[in-house]
């Protein structure tokens, strides 16, 4: 896969391997990361389309990138069993969080920029203070690969989602576990993407070709929905929440949250 950002890379300024296997834009919309195989991360000019810096420090692909919400920081998390924090002036590492026994899956920032919650395969999720890059809590809790993780819109809750075909949530402050939301299914699948309701109230998870909705709350089973006839690999709410848009290995397609039933299919 090639990268283009209006502009045809420049001959010689991309990433040595053809897979590039995350990117994400800056805040503010003018700059464009690319984490690739060749364990290199990339920042790109979007308007120029020319790419200013490298930053290496990796060992193996570099698999996601993240910018921070204040836009001031880069995260990479590599095959390398870390997660690197990158000054986004001078593209310097600030800090190398280690600790993962093995590969880390997904890597976020808070809202305010002062938290990075990392998941990994050790079936552990870590909370690290980014100013310092130490570690402030291990939450210990799901029985398999950890695959996403993500904050509530208030940034006082992590969801976690996991092979065990369940969503954690957990207490930023203490660390402790609020909810164990579990899939009640005998299918193969397992949960890969979770999100929170614009107002934090709810939260979704995708296993199989399901998605489940949870009050966050309580932690009870709201509805499940169905419609898709493969994977499920990604959800997202509407900037109102009415609306719930899933794409899947055999077509997208969108939930009308009011009624709860399927609304579009495009």
């Amino acid at each position: 896969m090639s990268l283009y950002i209006r502009h045809q890379r420049r001959k010689g300024s991309g990433h040595s391997s053809e897979s590039v296997p995350s990117v994400m834009f800056s805040t503010d919309g003018k700059y464009l990361a690319s984490g690739g195989m060749d364990s290199t991360v990339r920042l790109w000019d979007v308007k120029s389309g020319d790419c200013i810096r490298i930053l290496t420090g990796h060992d193996g692909p570099v698999k996601c990138v993240a910018f921070s919400f204040r836009g001031d920081q880069i995260a990479s998390r590599g095959d390398d069993y870390t997660v690197k924090l990158w000054n986004m002036e001078t593209g310097e590492c600030c800090h190398t969080l280690a600790g993962h026994d093995d590969k880390v899956d997904s890597a976020v920032y808070s809202q305010n920029g002062s938290q990075l919650a990392s998941g990994s395969y050790d079936y552990t999720v870590r909370l690290w203070i980014v100013e310092t890059g130490e570690c402030s809590h291990i939450l210990i809790g799901h029985k398999d690969d950890v695959t996403k993780v993500v904050y509530s819109p208030q940034g006082e809750q992590i969801a976690s989602a996991s092979y065990d075909k369940t969503v954690r949530l957990w207490n930023v402050a203490t660390g402790e576990c609020c909810h164990v939301l579990i899939a009640l299914t005998q299918s193969p699948g397992y949960a890969h993407s979770v999100t929170y309701s614009p107002r934090g109230g709810q939260v979704a998870f995708a296993e199989a070709n399901r998605i489940w909705l949870w009050n966050v709350e309580t932690g009870v089973l709201l509805h499940v929905l169905n419609g898709h006839s493969s994977w499920v690999h990604s959800i997202t709410y509407s900037p109102q929440g009415d609306l719930i848009a899933s794409s899947s290995y055999d077509r997208p397609c969108e939930y009308g949250m009011r009624r709860l039933e399927l609304a579009v299919r495009f």
